[in-house]
């Protein structure tokens, strides 16, 4: 994070594809907990919240753990380590009986970003950040978050703690905070140049 002057979420429910149940969060930081919501109609729904475990394909394949490995009936999971999940809903009267739903758990990293003291107490947030999808600014006045990269501070001079953090689209805010303390000001200095010396060096 660089503080410089300057001259002048979240989410919602995801459908599983064959729309029989939905989660509320299919991305976001280690450790992620979702919650499946059965919309099939259908009673006695069992998941698997990481039949990659058992799938010959995966990367994540370990036999020793197939036999044992039921579905539940518990609705809510969570994934302590980043990668990339299946959960299967099992179904006994309908056809097919499973439904599958992605979900992908990531390394929670800082936020990279800059800001820029303006006139009149204005502040504006770069971010300078490519890896998430999303970001949250809290500007520390007692202002809800957003994600408006301007924000007017009341005309008082003080300290505020201003918070960017980064989330995925259909995730939670639960990955890493970068903070900065910033004083608002009410007129940026101007710099004036009387002389400028250039010293030359003889070839």
């Amino acid at each position: 994070m660089i503080l410089t002057l300057c001259a002048t979420s979240a989410s919602g429910q995801v459908n599983s594809p064959l729309n029989r149940f939905q989660v509320d969060y299919s991305q976001g930081c280690a450790p992620l907990t979702v919650t499946v919501t059965n919309t099939s109609g259908e009673i006695n729904d069992q998941y698997f919240f990481d039949v990659d475990t058992c799938n010959s394909a995966s990367p994540k394949f370990d036999a020793t753990l197939c036999s044992a490995m039921t579905p539940v009936s518990s609705t809510t999971f969570t994934y302590n380590q980043p990668g990339t999940y299946s959960i299967v809903q099992v179904l006994t009267n309908l056809v097919p009986r499973t439904d599958t739903l992605v979900i992908e758990v990531f390394d929670a990293r800082i936020p990279q970003f800059e800001v820029f003291l303006c006139n009149n107490y204005e502040v504006s947030v770069q971010i300078n950040d490519t890896y998430y999808d999303q970001f949250q600014i809290d500007y520390g006045d007692g202002s809800p978050p957003s994600g408006n990269l301007t924000h007017t501070y009341p005309a008082v001079i003080a300290n505020y703690p201003l918070t960017v953090s980064g989330y995925f689209n259909n995730g939670p805010i639960n990955c890493a905070d970068n903070v900065t303390t910033i004083s608002p000001v009410n007129n940026i200095p101007v710099s004036n140049v009387s002389l400028l010396t250039v010293d030359t060096i003889d070839p």
